[in-house]
């Protein structure tokens, strides 16, 4: 079940900014440093991985005051819902690091995929309502009359919207407009709508770009500007390649190695992926 878990890890990675995985051995105690050698005893009789949501963790204590020790910033013992656990006994996955002031800001974790993502998609959001908006009423009709008496000496709207009334009830494709010929005019404003259409486009493939989830995966549509869909699929390899080095490859290493000691009891450094 280690490719759920580590999926899930991603997961919460992606929507909290961070994510422990924690190695349960079936000990009580999880205060003490997990003894990672072939000497371990707790690790050969039992072995698990779980993820932990970061909102339920919270540091114990961190070094604020020598930026030269190993530990400044980086928490040793952590309460998990009142249960301490040692920073050993947890895997941890984290993609948007934060400077070392941010980070008792971000629970030692780091800017989540969500976070960044917010801003892109509610301008997304806010365009594609705004074009629906548009499209709603991109056409105004006006009506010149005399509105000299409602203007200017404070008459009565009524009788110009009654007379607004009687010509929107007869003026459609099925009907017919009627106006004074000496005293009235009808003059129509079209609001132009090119080029709308891509404003949206983009601002969706915006929110594609900064997630680096590709264009033709997601959307299922070829960017504008490639001629096919190749180099865009080819560029999320080479990110998902990138991602997987930088948040995956030590995580992977260090579970393996744990799986090594708990069927074998020794790690065989010579086994590798």
């Amino acid at each position: 079940g280690l490719r759920d878990t580590l999926s899930t890890a991603l997961t919460t990675m992606g929507l909290m900014g961070g994510a422990f995985i924690f190695i349960d051995t079936g000990e009580d105690d999880t205060v003490d440093i997990l003894n990672k050698t072939s000497k371990s005893g707790e690790i050969k009789r039992s072995l698990r991985f779980q993820v932990i949501d970061p909102i339920f963790t919270t540091p114990q204590g961190f070094n604020a005051s020598d930026p030269l020790a190993e530990d400044f910033y980086k928490p040793s013992v952590f309460f998990i819902m009142g249960k301490t656990v040692h920073r050993s006994r947890l895997i941890r996955f984290v993609e948007n690091e934060v400077p070392d002031l941010l980070k008792p800001s971000y629970n030692f974790f780091g800017i989540p995929q969500s976070q960044l993502l917010s801003d892109y998609v509610t301008h997304f959001r806010k365009n594609r309502e705004e074009v629906n908006t548009l499209l709603h009423k991109f056409s105004t009709s006006f009506i010149k009359t005399n509105l000299k008496t409602q203007l200017f000496q404070g008459q009565s709207w009524g009788p110009v919207s009654d007379r607004v009334k009687f010509f929107a009830k007869y003026r459609d494709n099925q009907g017919v407009g009627l106006l004074d010929k000496e005293a009235e005019d009808f003059v129509q404003v079209n609001t132009p709508i090119t080029g709308l259409t891509d404003i949206v486009r983009q601002s969706l493939e915006f929110v594609v770009s900064v997630n680096q989830s590709g264009v033709v995966k997601t959307l299922g549509y070829t960017p504008n500007g490639f001629s096919s869909g190749e180099s865009d699929v080819k560029l999320q390899a080479d990110l998902i390649a990138t991602r997987q080095e930088k948040i995956l490859r030590k995580p992977i290493e260090e579970i393996l190695k744990l799986l090594q000691l708990h069927l074998f009891g020794d790690i065989d450094q010579t086994l590798t992926f």
